[in-house]
């Protein structure tokens, strides 16, 4: 199975950019803000289950690790890494990996309690070790933080990406994200 990049024009490097832009100009973001800017990482381990029309499903466990900053009250930009296990079908054996980059809406000033998140994924598909496909993907999901310290929460999540070919990627994971100040 070929896979064709859904968003052609858009590359990881260049997402990769814009993001690494916002978290190295904090100056910008504080100005944004009443409280001031927080950059934040996050590391998640939980549950990977894909649905590939004419390839292999299932489900394995995966982790993943972000990088991100809020950029005003109820908003934050995330970049995301996310390795799940290997699948298998009958003698096929891969492993989707993805990278995200998503914006992330938080409904009270508080950056706790429910949340949202759209964006735009790379999908690099391993096929054993022998070749891999890239294709584009949305992302969109739901979650909760809970404030545990004034630097930590715990978030869990329901992730979902729609990736080029029919794809379907569900991913419920919980994490916990650490604020720079």
């Amino acid at each position: 199975m070929r896979v064709t990049p859904l968003f052609a024009g858009i590359r990881t490097a260049q997402c990769v950019l814009c993001v690494s832009g916002l978290l190295v100009c904090p100056a910008p973001l504080r100005a944004q803000t009443s409280d001031g800017a927080s950059v934040f990482v996050s590391g998640r381990g939980g549950f990977n289950s894909q649905a590939v029309p004419d390839g292999v499903s299932g489900a394995s466990f995966g982790a993943g690790a972000s990088f991100g900053a809020f950029v005003a009250s109820q908003w934050a930009v995330e970049f995301e890494a996310w390795i799940p296990g290997q699948i298998e079908g009958s003698r096929v054996r891969n492993r989707v990996h993805l990278f995200s980059g998503s914006a992330l809406k938080f409904f009270n000033d508080e950056r706790r309690g429910p949340y949202m998140l759209f964006g735009l994924t790379e999908a690099r598909v391993e096929y054993g070790r022998s070749s891999s496909d890239v294709a584009g993907s949305i992302q969109l999901g739901v979650g909760g933080a809970i404030r545990l310290t004034e630097r930590t929460w715990f978030a869990p999540e329901l992730r979902l990406n729609v990736v080029d070919g029919g794809a379907f990627i569900f991913r419920p994971n919980a994490g916990f994200l650490y604020a720079f100040n």
